[in-house]
């Protein structure tokens, strides 16, 4: 009987006293949309667990050497719920625990009705270095007709309006989000520099005068959604400072005797940490779907590993070699189940509903490759035990209602020969799709061709 190193002894048995996550399934062809757009590798983890994890107690590297290469987000992971990673390589992307209102409308303002322009140091009105002691302070929304405004003001081309607010730690902020309910338009400005503005403007620096050049309705009043502006964690820096930051918005009319006016302006944070230092969300925001990304990528022969802050491996795994984009690798059952291979990739979706395959099935060749012949000719098909190969000439995608590969295939025009293997126990998935272009008897103008098929 084989003894097992006393290393694994205390790794396996580390296992099962600490571990409560697991790497669940995970892609390294990408395969995963995350909130930039961005096709992504992606990670997910489960916790099989009874009880809640907090996950910064977890780190998560694809490097045996430094197994603290990444730590998990600020928060918790409840019993048997599963947590996507976006294996994306973005440095210095945050996580949010919450979200918290850094400042709402209904909060105090100080405000200027723009029949004349605020007095010294007119160009830096929307500054914390700008004296606004003369102007006027009033609760938001502010404005008039409609009904709709806490403040109400005489008719006005403009108003200019300041809001100072304070931030304990901007290290503990990971994104922000802006929403603008206004009639008819407005700029809006963090600490000086600009965040957003209505598209109705016919000047880039409109003046306290200046009109919009179109209508716009708050929509708030009605029960409708404001626009809103997001801001990843890259730009935080760009924008807020710990301590004093002031939040300004110009709001201009589209007439100078228009029957109403709005002006509502709100600004939410995502906090890392899990301390309320701010006001709650209004029950209207609702915050948009944030990813943890791991500070590197996924690839082929890699080892995933999860460990704790004493560096105990808790989990692992190695990423083999045949996994493509549509093809991911997982556990069933979730958690702690035999790992296998799923035709639907599942990120933030339990596996129970996935298929087990065994194993990918392996890839037909063939014994001409794509390119120029000045003749017909035969191609031979060779297909792995216990599979059988089927193909087209149309350039579709092979299924088992087509041809069926047996013997040779003749060639005698220019075609596009596409195959693909299915094994014959339907235990493991299909092979990838193998693609050959064969141009035959047609001229060639000695030019460079590179003939690339991937599906």
């Amino acid at each position: 009987m084989t003894k097992l190193p006393l290393t694994f002894i205390f790794l396996l048995s580390g296992f099962v006293l600490q571990a409560q996550i697991a790497v669940n399934e995970l892609n390294c062809v990408r395969g995963y949309t995350d909130e930039f757009g961005d096709d992504v590798d992606w990670i997910e983890i489960h916790n099989f667990s009874n009880d809640s994890v907090l996950l910064s107690q977890y780190y998560l590297s694809d490097n045996p050497d430094n197994l603290d290469k990444w730590q998990f987000p600020n928060t918790y992971l409840g019993s048997k719920e599963i947590f996507t990673i976006c294996a994306s390589g973005r440095e210095d992307m945050r996580f949010p625990n919450h979200w918290e209102s850094l400042v709402i409308a209904e909060d105090i303002w100080k405000y200027w009705l723009g029949s004349a322009p605020p007095t010294s140091n007119w160009n830096n009105w929307n500054t914390l270095a700008f004296n606004d002691q003369n102007w006027d302070s009033g609760q938001g929304g502010i404005g008039y007709g409609d009904n709709d405004d806490n403040t109400i003001i005489n008719v006005t081309p403009s108003l200019y309006l300041r809001k100072e607010f304070q931030i304990t730690d901007v290290n503990d902020i990971t994104q922000l989000l802006f929403h603008a309910d206004y009639d008819d338009g407005f700029i809006a400005y963090l600490n000086g520099i600009e965040i957003m503005r209505s598209a109705n403007f016919n000047s880039i620096n409109p003046g306290y005068a200046e009109l919009t050049n179109a209508n716009h309705e708050a929509v708030l009043y009605n029960g409708g959604i404001p626009e809103s502006e997001f801001f990843n964690s890259y730009e935080i820096s760009e924008l807020l400072v710990s301590g004093n930051n002031i939040l300004a918005v110009q709001v201009h009319n589209a007439s100078a005797t228009s029957s109403d006016m709005s002006g509502n302006f709100f600004l939410s944070a995502g906090i890392a940490s899990t301390t309320f230092q701010y006001q709650p969300l209004p029950s209207w925001i609702i915050p948009p779907t944030i990813n943890a990304h791991a500070s590197f990528k996924l690839s082929h022969g890699e080892t995933i590993i999860i460990s704790d802050t004493s560096k105990n491996i808790l989990d692992s795994i190695y990423i083999p070699g045949n996994i493509t984009n549509s093809i991911s690798y997982g556990r069933i059952p979730d958690g702690l189940g035999s790992w296998c291979y799923f035709n639907s990739p599942s990120p933030n979706i339990l596996n129970d509903q996935n298929f087990c395959f065994s194993s990918i099935t392996q890839e037909p060749t063939t014994d001409f490759f794509s390119g120029w012949y000045p003749y017909p000719f035969h191609v031979n098909i060779s297909t792995a035990p216990n599979t059988t190969t089927y193909y087209t000439t149309n350039g579709d995608i092979p299924d088992t209602d087509n041809l069926e590969v047996n013997g040779q295939i003749y060639i005698n025009s220019s075609t596009v020969l596409s195959l693909k293997s299915f094994s014959n126990s339907g235990q493991e998935i299909p092979s990838r799709v193998v693609d050959r272009t064969y141009i035959i008897n047609e001229e060639n103008h000695n030019l460079p061709v590179f003939f690339y098929h991937h599906r």
